[in-house]
Protein backbone atom coordinates (compact mmCIF):
# COMPACT_ATOMS: atom_id res chain seq x y z
CA UNK A 1 0.00 0.00 0.00
CA UNK A 2 1.49 3.28 -0.92
CA UNK A 3 2.09 5.95 1.89
CA UNK A 4 -0.72 8.36 0.67
CA UNK A 5 -3.16 5.20 1.00
CA UNK A 6 -2.11 4.37 4.32
CA UNK A 7 -2.24 8.12 5.39
CA UNK A 8 -5.89 8.20 4.23
CA UNK A 9 -6.76 4.93 5.71
CA UNK A 10 -4.91 6.51 9.07
CA UNK A 11 -7.26 9.46 8.87
CA UNK A 12 -10.71 7.35 8.75
CA UNK A 13 -9.35 5.27 11.63
CA UNK A 14 -8.81 8.60 13.36
CA UNK A 15 -12.37 9.97 12.38
CA UNK A 16 -14.19 6.51 12.97
CA UNK A 17 -12.87 6.90 16.59
CA UNK A 18 -13.74 10.03 17.05
CA UNK A 19 -17.54 9.69 15.74
CA UNK A 20 -17.76 7.11 18.50
CA UNK A 21 -16.34 9.17 21.27
CA UNK A 22 -18.45 12.17 20.13
CA UNK A 23 -21.26 10.19 19.94
CA UNK A 24 -21.15 8.51 23.35
CA UNK A 25 -19.90 11.57 25.50
CA UNK A 26 -20.67 14.36 23.47
CA UNK A 27 -18.38 17.07 22.05
CA UNK A 28 -17.28 18.94 25.52
CA UNK A 29 -16.92 15.85 27.14
CA UNK A 30 -15.03 13.45 25.11
CA UNK A 31 -10.71 13.62 24.93
CA UNK A 32 -8.49 13.01 22.52
CA UNK A 33 -6.63 10.37 24.69
CA UNK A 34 -9.83 8.53 24.44
CA UNK A 35 -10.58 9.19 20.64
CA UNK A 36 -6.87 7.93 19.88
CA UNK A 37 -7.66 5.09 21.96
CA UNK A 38 -10.72 4.29 20.48
CA UNK A 39 -8.81 4.61 17.49
CA UNK A 40 -5.90 2.22 18.06
CA UNK A 41 -3.18 5.41 17.54
CA UNK A 42 -1.07 7.17 19.83
CA UNK A 43 -2.50 11.02 21.24
CA UNK A 44 0.52 12.50 18.92
CA UNK A 45 -0.30 10.56 15.95
CA UNK A 46 -3.56 12.42 15.82
CA UNK A 47 -2.51 15.68 15.95
CA UNK A 48 -0.48 14.72 12.84
CA UNK A 49 -3.63 14.80 10.74
CA UNK A 50 -5.68 17.27 12.88
CA UNK A 51 -4.55 20.57 14.86
CA UNK A 52 -6.89 20.01 17.65
CA UNK A 53 -9.98 18.47 19.06
CA UNK A 54 -12.42 21.04 17.39
CA UNK A 55 -10.43 20.26 13.95
CA UNK A 56 -11.15 16.90 14.38
CA UNK A 57 -15.06 17.72 15.43
CA UNK A 58 -15.58 19.67 12.36
CA UNK A 59 -13.50 17.51 10.04
CA UNK A 60 -15.62 14.40 10.92
CA UNK A 61 -18.61 16.44 9.92
CA UNK A 62 -17.16 17.64 7.06
CA UNK A 63 -15.93 14.57 5.74
CA UNK A 64 -19.79 12.92 6.41
CA UNK A 65 -21.78 15.64 5.28
CA UNK A 66 -19.28 15.46 1.76
CA UNK A 67 -20.09 11.48 2.29
CA UNK A 68 -24.04 12.48 1.76
CA UNK A 69 -23.25 14.55 -1.02
CA UNK A 70 -21.67 11.18 -3.01
CA UNK A 71 -24.65 9.36 -1.72
CA UNK A 72 -26.72 11.49 -3.44
CA UNK A 73 -25.15 11.37 -6.92
CA UNK A 74 -25.07 8.01 -6.67
CA UNK A 75 -28.26 7.51 -5.89
CA UNK A 76 -29.42 9.95 -8.65
CA UNK A 77 -27.19 8.82 -11.37
CA UNK A 78 -29.72 7.97 -14.34
CA UNK A 79 -32.52 8.65 -13.01
CA UNK A 80 -35.29 11.11 -15.31
CA UNK A 81 -38.70 10.87 -13.64
CA UNK A 82 -39.10 13.89 -10.49
CA UNK A 83 -41.10 12.25 -8.55
CA UNK A 84 -38.38 8.70 -8.60
CA UNK A 85 -35.63 11.55 -7.60
CA UNK A 86 -37.35 12.89 -4.88
CA UNK A 87 -38.00 9.79 -3.69
CA UNK A 88 -34.30 8.93 -3.71
CA UNK A 89 -33.38 12.08 -2.05
CA UNK A 90 -35.79 11.42 0.78
CA UNK A 91 -34.31 8.02 1.01
CA UNK A 92 -31.02 8.27 1.26
CA UNK A 93 -31.26 11.52 3.74
CA UNK A 94 -33.11 9.39 6.09
CA UNK A 95 -30.62 6.28 6.03
CA UNK A 96 -27.85 8.67 6.06
CA UNK A 97 -29.13 10.39 9.08
CA UNK A 98 -30.07 6.68 10.86
CA UNK A 99 -26.33 5.61 9.83
CA UNK A 100 -25.22 8.87 12.13
CA UNK A 101 -27.75 9.80 14.13
CA UNK A 102 -25.90 9.98 18.05
CA UNK A 103 -23.25 12.54 15.82
CA UNK A 104 -25.73 14.83 14.98
CA UNK A 105 -28.19 14.66 18.00
CA UNK A 106 -24.46 15.93 19.28
CA UNK A 107 -24.55 18.45 17.17
CA UNK A 108 -28.05 19.77 17.42
CA UNK A 109 -27.48 19.51 21.24
CA UNK A 110 -24.20 21.22 21.70
CA UNK A 111 -24.31 23.80 18.98
CA UNK A 112 -25.40 26.63 21.46
CA UNK A 113 -21.86 26.14 23.13
CA UNK A 114 -19.43 26.29 20.33
CA UNK A 115 -17.02 29.00 19.43
CA UNK A 116 -17.84 31.03 16.86
CA UNK A 117 -15.20 29.53 14.75
CA UNK A 118 -16.52 25.95 14.85
CA UNK A 119 -20.23 27.65 14.58
CA UNK A 120 -18.56 29.23 11.25
CA UNK A 121 -17.19 26.07 9.85
CA UNK A 122 -20.69 23.88 10.42
CA UNK A 123 -22.56 26.71 8.96
CA UNK A 124 -20.31 26.03 5.32
CA UNK A 125 -20.77 21.94 6.05
CA UNK A 126 -24.17 22.84 6.31
CA UNK A 127 -24.44 25.12 3.29
CA UNK A 128 -22.27 22.26 0.91
CA UNK A 129 -25.02 19.68 1.98
CA UNK A 130 -27.54 22.51 1.16
CA UNK A 131 -26.19 23.28 -2.67
CA UNK A 132 -25.91 19.46 -3.73
CA UNK A 133 -29.64 19.58 -2.63
CA UNK A 134 -30.96 22.70 -4.26
CA UNK A 135 -29.18 21.90 -7.41
CA UNK A 136 -31.38 18.36 -7.18
CA UNK A 137 -34.67 20.40 -6.73
CA UNK A 138 -33.65 22.26 -9.44
CA UNK A 139 -34.06 19.31 -11.72
CA UNK A 140 -37.17 18.70 -10.77
CA UNK A 141 -39.20 21.73 -10.24
CA UNK A 142 -40.27 24.02 -13.53
CA UNK A 143 -38.19 27.11 -14.03
CA UNK A 144 -41.30 28.90 -13.07
CA UNK A 145 -42.00 27.75 -10.15
CA UNK A 146 -42.94 30.32 -7.43
CA UNK A 147 -40.63 28.99 -4.91
CA UNK A 148 -37.39 29.38 -4.64
CA UNK A 149 -35.30 26.50 -4.89
CA UNK A 150 -33.13 26.78 -2.06
CA UNK A 151 -35.55 27.71 0.11
CA UNK A 152 -37.81 24.30 -0.94
CA UNK A 153 -34.75 22.08 -0.73
CA UNK A 154 -34.06 23.49 3.29
CA UNK A 155 -37.62 22.96 3.66
CA UNK A 156 -37.96 19.55 2.70
CA UNK A 157 -34.61 18.40 4.29
CA UNK A 158 -35.30 20.45 7.39
CA UNK A 159 -38.23 18.63 7.98
CA UNK A 160 -37.06 15.08 6.91
CA UNK A 161 -34.63 15.25 9.91
CA UNK A 162 -36.19 16.79 12.36
CA UNK A 163 -38.82 13.74 11.95
CA UNK A 164 -35.91 11.28 12.02
CA UNK A 165 -34.36 12.52 15.39
CA UNK A 166 -37.48 13.52 16.98
CA UNK A 167 -38.95 9.65 16.34
CA UNK A 168 -35.25 8.44 17.10
CA UNK A 169 -34.88 10.25 20.51
CA UNK A 170 -38.15 9.11 21.42
CA UNK A 171 -37.47 5.14 20.94
CA UNK A 172 -39.57 5.23 17.88
CA UNK A 173 -38.88 2.87 15.71
CA UNK A 174 -37.95 4.00 11.74
CA UNK A 175 -39.68 2.21 9.32
CA UNK A 176 -37.40 3.91 6.25
CA UNK A 177 -39.82 2.82 3.47
CA UNK A 178 -43.22 4.00 5.49
CA UNK A 179 -41.31 7.25 6.17
CA UNK A 180 -40.60 8.14 2.81
CA UNK A 181 -43.74 7.07 1.70
CA UNK A 182 -45.90 9.44 4.11
CA UNK A 183 -43.24 12.45 3.11
CA UNK A 184 -43.66 11.36 -0.86
CA UNK A 185 -47.86 11.56 -0.21
CA UNK A 186 -47.58 14.90 1.71
CA UNK A 187 -45.47 16.40 -1.02
CA UNK A 188 -47.59 15.03 -4.20
CA UNK A 189 -51.12 15.37 -2.67
CA UNK A 190 -50.12 18.92 -0.72
CA UNK A 191 -52.60 20.08 2.00
CA UNK A 192 -56.43 20.43 0.48
CA UNK A 193 -57.31 23.88 0.30
CA UNK A 194 -60.87 25.40 0.66
CA UNK A 195 -62.72 25.03 -2.27
CA UNK A 196 -63.03 28.99 -3.64
CA UNK A 197 -59.33 28.23 -4.50
CA UNK A 198 -59.16 24.90 -5.59
CA UNK A 199 -60.30 21.50 -5.49
CA UNK A 200 -59.08 19.73 -3.00
CA UNK A 201 -56.45 16.95 -3.22
CA UNK A 202 -55.08 18.70 -6.10
CA UNK A 203 -51.38 18.29 -6.79
CA UNK A 204 -49.19 20.69 -5.38
CA UNK A 205 -45.68 20.12 -5.78
CA UNK A 206 -45.37 17.04 -8.11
Amino acid sequence: MSEPAVGQERREQILEGAEAVFSEKGYAAARVDEIAEHAGVAKGTIYLYFSSKQDLFISLLEERCCSIGALFQEQLQGLRSPRVILRSLIETRIRFLLRHITLFQVVVQSMADFPDELQQRLLVVRRSVQAVETDVFSRILPPDYPVDTGFVASMVSGAVSTVVMERVHDGQFVDVEAMTDQVMAFLIHGVPAGSEDCQAGTNVLF
